[in-house]
């Protein structure tokens, strides 16, 4: 036996037309059943894992407080990074020549060669081995001065 074209197609269920209006207001009432239905299955951990929560009711207040602070100001350090980009510090870059110069300069912590050596220890006055022996813009009573005290401290060492 054959059925007919209309038999079949009054088992499903036909479309119905519903307004936008309409169809804004089921989307609504659909997103707060959700969270409500959140809400509750959330309340319902809360009492199940804190049975003693109604015993110290101030410092969860207090927790729920300091939270909610802290979510609100990780908020909005997303906003501003969001909006203002991520502030990442400057990389101190050195130039080249400035990297590879040599440096004459050095501080008298950085001089190990007292430490290392005795002749380095007691420092004394250079002597010029040229000309007459006495260097400008020093008085020259000055220079023998220091010259023969130089002498007989280096002739003391050598012979006592």
């Amino acid at each position: 036996m054959k059925r007919s074209f209309d038999d079949g197609a009054s088992d499903e269920i036909k479309p119905i037309f519903v307004s936008k209006a309409e169809r804004e207001k089921l989307v609504i009432q659909h997103r707060e059943e959700e969270a409500a239905k959140k809400r509750r299955a959330l309340e319902q951990l809360q009492q199940q894992s804190r049975p003693n929560s109604l015993t110290k009711p101030s410092s969860s207040a207090l927790d729920d407080d300091s939270r909610h602070h802290r979510s609100g100001d990780r908020e909005l350090e997303a906003i501003k990074e969001q909006y203002l980009g991520f502030k990442k510090p400057k990389k101190c870059v050195i130039k080249p020549n400035e990297k590879f110069r040599f440096s004459l300069d050095w501080e008298n912590t950085e001089d190990t060669s007292r430490d290392m050596n005795v002749l380095y220890q007691n420092p004394h006055e250079a002597r010029p081995l040229f000309g007459r022996g006495f260097r400008a813009g020093m008085d020259r009573r000055e220079q023998k001065k220091l010259a023969a005290r130089n002498e007989k401290e280096i002739l003391g060492f050598v012979f006592p």
